[in-house]
């Protein structure tokens, strides 16, 4: 009997933790299949992509060098579900831009990229893509920046621009942003009373055992 016990209290155990630890995934994407080419990026231009992985409606943005906003899109997928007071902030997450050549020919473009919380920069670089599929690719591992706490509250926001190079015309386009994250849900307190009287059960049996021997 007290085999069966000891055994259904590490099976109660193990499940319970699990069911805590288990990660929920977050995604959300700019242009991709809504659009035929997504953006175009000429020298000086730049466009501002909005994720918000809480609420719809946000959008990107696309500027030319006098500042004058000339296109709007909202996401092809519009991720609505993360709520910081049920998730614990999160533990991964990865920022993918696809560029591509406008004339679709092997070619350099210079790009500069800045992600940003509430209008404050946090991070910013410089690229040199290479063209020669004619497609590139830019992928920020946000955790190995230091960036996850600033997606807590479920914002960020991405701004690329064409930079300006004398030498050759630096044009590019945008076809797709992408927010992936994975965040863990906060332990409802039944669970976690649960998950308790588990452990509290397994250390007795283990306790009593120990005694007898």
């Amino acid at each position: 009997m007290r085999r069966l016990l000891m055994a259904v209290a590490v099976i109660v155990a193990v499940v319970m933790v699990a069911g805590v630890a288990s990660a929920t995934p977050f995604y959300e994407e700019f242009l991709g299949s809504k659009t035929d080419g997504g953006v175009t990026l000429y020298e000086g231009w730049e466009v501002t992509f909005n994720f918000d992985l809480t609420a719809p409606d946000n959008q990107f943005k696309v500027k030319n060098r006098w500042g004058n906003v000339i296109q709007t899109g909202t996401p092809t997928v519009d991720e609505t579900g993360y709520d910081p007071t049920l998730y614990f902030p999160p533990h991964l997450a990865y920022l993918t831009l696809t560029a591509y050549s406008v004339d679709l020919v092997g070619e350099k473009a210079r790009v500069k990229t800045s992600v940003m919380d509430g209008g404050k920069v946090l991070w910013e670089g410089w690229f040199s893509l290479n063209f020669f599929s004619p497609r590139a690719t830019i992928t920020f591992d946000l955790g190995h920046e230091g960036l996850l706490d600033y997606l807590a509250d479920g914002q960020l926001g991405t701004i690329v621009m064409a930079l300006n190079t004398p030498w050759n015309i630096n044009d590019f386009g945008i076809e797709q942003a992408t927010l992936y994250a994975e965040a863990d849900p906060v332990p409802e307190p039944a669970t976690l009373l649960f998950l308790g009287s588990g452990l509290i059960g397994l250390a007795g049996i283990g306790r009593k055992k120990f005694k007898k021997s």
